[in-house]
């Protein structure tokens, strides 16, 4: 299992996190006024109340701008504890972070300031995709919260925008909301505490890389320790996308299969589909050989070369001029670039484009191949590895079966459908019940491979019955035409 420290993240900007509340305690505080017209200075308005849930509220000192843009609410007091509290809520908070972290106008050591509290939260928008709505995605992960995190305080409210879901009391170091906002929804995640008074320090040293990066990898930690084990994951992705590259890290090895996401129409021919699992194959393969490298524009690449032979042997393809011929044409066709049209991430299109590709016979009349790819290629983690099966000899059958679970798992979804009418409608020649079986039987033997590599879970829903089953459980009778499989990834990946 892989671990994952805070070194893996970065600043919220680039982990696209924003910052909705700051609370600052001030114990040594005797003169709001003062500090009120400090602040006033940075832009903000400065009002106060006596304990934070009441209403009204009171200008400090009558010196608020007309032409300031933000706020902040001073609240006096403060149960158990003797001091006085600078509340930063919504953008307000925002903009204040950023006054920290320029540290041209404020520092929290000069009014003796200790953070206490920050609130940090990812946007997640709607999208025409998602199969379910944001408050049906709220409402079933209340009640499937209800089973799996049945000891934590759950609340799902109405407000003007919809529906706000706590998760755990507001008491503790952490609390976790997620709310419906315009086209939106909000996965927000507070923290306060000793958790946060232990970075307080990083904060006075401006040590914000540092700052952010804990933040960023506690945001991510508490998220997926509380949503991996969702069955409504649509609105989910974001999550999901950001930590499954860690699942295979430093695992490209020579009997896997790497896979970047891919798109979900069908492969036309079965040529496209034997050219693209080549091409997977060649990725793994070009790890290991000596390269050349040289750039182009801003964009260095690696030339590797090597005879087609070799590769043959890598691929464990029978040695005969069928299979040499095939080769020959799948080097020749490279440089076309027709199979990035199946990956759906563009940089990711952009790093197997292959600029050139050189095909010549030595003096022994072997041909050879000289590829030019991507250097970062090789240090791109991907989202997905499977076993090469693909290196066995396998039936036609078996072929299509492996390759239509590996481009349905290849997805961004962790909720992954195989539907079984479609692969029998891929074959071009009509089949018997006979073969029919054996195609069911092969779909069920890679998808219990797929269980005990950690790929999925052990669980799979058979739609539309809704009814569930242990995948080592499931027979070619539970495969009818009509029937869909749903399986659900597991990403095995653990937090330091």
């Amino acid at each position: 299992m892989n671990q994952v420290s805070y070194n893996d993240f970065g600043l919220f900007e680039t982990e696209k996190l924003s910052v909705d509340y700051i609370c600052l305690n001030l114990p040594n505080l005797s003169n709001i006024s003062q500090v009120a017209s400090y602040f006033q200075a940075l832009g903000f308005n400065c009002y106060q109340k006596d304990r934070q849930e009441n209403k009204s509220r009171q200008e400090v000192n009558n010196k608020n701008k007309s032409q300031n843009k933000y706020e902040l609410i001073f609240i006096t007091h403060i149960p158990y504890w003797d001091g006085i509290q600078a509340h930063f809520i919504g953008f307000h908070a925002n903009f204040f972070y950023k006054v920290i972290k320029a540290g041209q106008h404020f520092e929290l050591k000069e009014f003796d300031a200790i953070l206490s509290r920050i609130d940090l939260y990812y946007d997640r928008r709607n999208q025409s995709k998602d199969k379910i709505g944001s408050q049906e995605f709220i409402n079933s992960s209340f009640c499937q919260f209800q089973i799996s995190h049945s000891r934590k305080n759950l609340q799902v409210k109405k407000n003007k925008k919809g529906l706000v879901f706590k998760i755990g009391s507001r008491a503790t170091q952490k609390h976790y909301r997620v709310y419906t906002k315009d086209n939106f929804l909000r996965f927000e995640f507070e923290i306060k505490g000793s958790l946060i008074k232990d970075l307080h320090q990083l904060v006075v040293n401006k040590g914000f890389k540092e700052f952010e990066q804990i933040l960023s990898y506690q945001f991510f930690k508490h998220s997926f320790e509380l949503f991996s084990q969702s069955s409504q994951p649509s609105h989910l992705d974001w999550l999901l996308n950001r930590l499954r590259i860690y699942k295979h890290r430093d695992q490209l090895l020579s009997h896997s299969v790497p896979s970047h996401y891919l798109t979900q129409i069908t492969f036309k021919k079965f040529s496209d589909k034997s050219d693209f699992i080549t091409f997977l194959q060649f990725i793994v393969y070009a790890q290991s050989l000596t390269y050349r490298t040289d750039s182009l524009g801003n964009t260095q690449y690696r030339c590797v070369q090597f005879p087609v032979q070799d590769f043959l042997k890598h691929t464990k393809r029978s040695k005969n001029y069928y299979q040499l011929d095939k080769l020959v044409r799948f080097f020749n066709q490279l440089q076309e670039n027709s199979l990035i049209q199946f990956f759906t991430d563009d940089y990711y299109r952009g790093l197997v484009t292959i600029p050139e590709v050189n095909l010549y016979k030595d003096i022994h009349k072997y041909w050879i191949a000289e590829v030019w790819m991507a250097e970062e290629l090789f240090y791109q983690p991907h989202p997905f590895l499977f076993t090469d099966y693909f290196r066995t000899k396998l039936t036609k059958y078996q072929f299509q079966v492996l390759f239509e679970i590996i481009q349905r798992y290849s997805f961004t979804d962790i909720r992954k459908e195989f539907h079984f009418q479609q692969l029998i409608h891929s074959y071009s020649t009509s089949i018997n019940g006979k073969t029919k079986i054996k195609i069911k039987e092969h779909f069920i033997e890679y998808l219990q491979a797929l269980e005990k590599q950690q790929r999925i879970r052990s669980e799979v829903l058979i739609l539309p019955s809704n009814e569930t089953h242990n995948i080592h459980q499931i027979t070619y009778r539970h495969l009818n035409q009509n029937k869909t499989i749903v399986a659900f990834e597991l990403i095995d990946i653990r937090f330091k």
